[in-house]
């Protein structure tokens, strides 16, 4: 027996299971309605209860929004499902149904697996579990990667614009796979909200376009391409630059011992170093000038748009993607 609070927030009953269900029939309550057992305190949404009760054996009769059918998004083909949340599987075609279950791993696991799946809908906890562990994976990784080419630079183990290309190459490969993974997650997220996957492939579009026009990349290959990263102090060049610094003080190398000699060439070749980084900084200035990083006033605001979207919650019921995973009966 249950006593359930009216509009007046006064307890009503007590009241059966089954005269809860045809109260519930007759639009008298709601599923959203707080009831609690006669001698308990612990008022919970009727919906809960009776979701409960179902899930215990209890044979209720028809309540609307405690079971229904929904058609699955992969086969069409329609099952019986409770308002708790889908399955995890259709069980006519077995199709992952994202249901709304398990750890962050779990999910993220399921993210990867689904990683170029566009149909269906993904829940809040899928997307953001994906986006921390990655997001932390991303992190270890980055550090990794620059302790290591710190090291062996130092070390002299390895050119300064080989450590470059190698970072370029990495942070492309990191930025591919996170687009291989969020691709299909972030359209399901959006289809979980009620709005088109095209957004996400717009902001990718624009995102890159942004990148190139702002010549970002272009940037990136001139600095690591220039030949100053392969000199050393016995460079041709260093050398020639090195005896025009002398000469300019009525000197000769030949004039110097042999450690001046060195520390001369080892400052020239600091200050070729400088100047190519000093160039690339000034690319990038410009690049920040150019008319066509005005993309940046439609990428900007795009990707705001995006994340404010991947936090809303679940849009409840079915829509044209398919039923939600997380509120499948509304």
């Amino acid at each position: 027996m249950y006593y359930y609070l009216n509009s007046k927030k006064t307890p009503t009953g007590p009241h059966s299971i089954e005269e809860l269900c045809a109260l519930l029939q007759q639009g008298t309550i709601t599923l959203e309605t707080l009831a609690a057992p006669v001698g308990g305190d612990a008022w919970k949404p009727l919906g809960t209860i009776l979701t409960e009760a179902s899930a215990a054996g209890e044979d209720l009769p028809p309540v609307p929004g405690i079971k229904g059918e929904v058609a699955c998004p992969y086969c069409g083909q329609e099952f019986t499902t409770e308002r708790k949340g889908l399955p995890e599987q259709c069980p006519h075609c077995g199709a992952e149904l994202h249901a709304q279950s398990g750890g962050l791993w779990r999910n993220f696991a399921l993210a990867l697996k689904r990683c170029l799946v566009f149909r269906g809908r993904s829940t809040r906890k899928e997307y953001w579990s994906a986006v921390l562990i990655y997001c932390v994976l991303y992190m270890l990784l980055a550090m990794s990667l620059i302790i290591t080419l710190v090291t062996l630079e130092v070390g002299d183990h390895i050119e300064h614009g080989t450590a470059i290309w190698v970072g370029a190459g990495a942070y492309v490969f990191i930025c591919l796979s996170s687009i291989l993974l969020f691709l299909g997650v972030q359209v399901r997220r959006l289809h979980d909200v009620g709005w088109s996957g095209w957004w996400v492939a717009a902001s990718m579009l624009f995102g890159v376009g942004f990148g190139f026009a702002g010549g970002q990349y272009s940037n990136v290959y001139d600095l690591a391409a220039s030949p100053v990263w392969r000199y050393d102090v016995n460079s041709p060049r260093v050398h020639e630059i090195a005896a025009q610094m002398a000469a300019e003080g009525d000197l000769s190398l030949s004039d110097l011992t042999p450690v001046q000699s060195y520390e001369l060439h080892k400052a020239v070749l600091a200050q070729l170093r400088h100047e190519a980084v000093q160039s690339y900084d000034e690319a990038q200035m410009q690049s920040v000038k150019s008319p066509w990083m005005l993309l940046g006033i439609v990428v900007y605001p795009l990707w705001i748009l995006l994340f404010v979207l991947m936090l809303l919650d679940s849009k409840r019921g079915s829509n044209k993607y398919g039923p939600s995973a997380k509120y499948p009966l509304g």
